[in-house]
């Protein structure tokens, strides 16, 4: 039961649109939006959640705990392991000359 919630609220579902009307940006965001919705799949289910619920809808670990029955601490046990796991598996779409850290946490978004 907790299994089936965890996967409802994890997935995440990509619009792609028409071939034709893609410009090269576009096609560039799809194909990282792809990269991304892949890489995720990859991730348990519960750092999935935890992930989504965190770093996606903004939920705090304690919320996060409340929900899913876990306590914080493991809530941010399955962040940690899923970001790094992403970090890990999404390697090949970053630029290093043209990164930032955000946030001092380990973030990186382009400039």
């Amino acid at each position: 039961n907790a299994l089936r919630k965890i996967r409802r609220i994890a997935k995440l579902e990509v619009d792609i649109e028409d071939d034709s009307a893609i410009t090269e940006q576009d096609s560039d965001r799809t194909f990282v939006a792809e990269s991304i919705e892949h890489a995720m799949t990859k991730l348990s289910p519960g750092a999935r959640a935890v992930f989504v619920l965190h770093d996606i809808e903004g939920y705090t670990h304690g919320e996060i705990g409340e929900e899913l029955g876990i306590t914080s601490g493991g809530s941010k046990s399955q962040l940690f392991k899923a970001r790094a796991k992403l970090k890990k598996l999404l390697a090949h779409l970053v630029d290093e000359s043209s990164t930032v850290a955000v946030k001092g946490k380990g973030y990186v978004a382009p400039v």
